[in-house]
């Protein structure tokens, strides 16, 4: 992967922000690197620009400086908005089909009821946790 001098701004600015001032001092990239478990080298030309940083090093640097790691994957530019799943993008429960899920994931027919009867008790279990009513999933 390329550098890319927006995603090395940003990261500058969020380094500097968590309190690594990278830019006046030796010391700063010596903490971040320590911090974020990788090499100090690596911090040093992932910050000038020179490299991108493995998905390893992102989600080290992300958990040093507070930055969620989907949000540093998709401003480094790894990934894509779009394929980072969130919980809004989760079908609701009453969505998923359990026959469905047992086909695609393989279940053998002769263990497909018991697989549905399994979903539907966790289902309800957390139905009724939530304080929603109980009902059976749409077959």
């Amino acid at each position: 992967m390329q550098p890319n001098p927006a995603f090395t701004q940003w990261l500058r600015q969020r380094a500097k922000a968590a309190g690594y001032d990278v830019g006046a001092s030796r010391g700063a990239r010596l903490a971040l690197a320590k911090a974020a478990a990788i090499s100090p080298t690596q911090v040093g030309r992932t910050l000038t620009g020179d490299t991108m940083p493995s998905v390893e090093s992102q989600r080290g640097l992300a958990k040093a400086l507070g930055i969620p790691v989907a949000e540093m994957l998709v401003r480094s530019g790894t990934l894509a908005p779009e394929d980072i799943l969130s919980r809004a993008g989760t079908p609701a429960a009453s969505e998923v089909d359990p026959y469905r899920l047992a086909r695609e994931w393989g279940i053998p027919e002769d263990r497909v009821e018991l697989f549905v009867s399994c979903v539907e008790a966790l289902a309800d279990g957390f139905r009724r946790n939530s304080g929603e009513s109980s009902q059976e999933i749409p077959r």
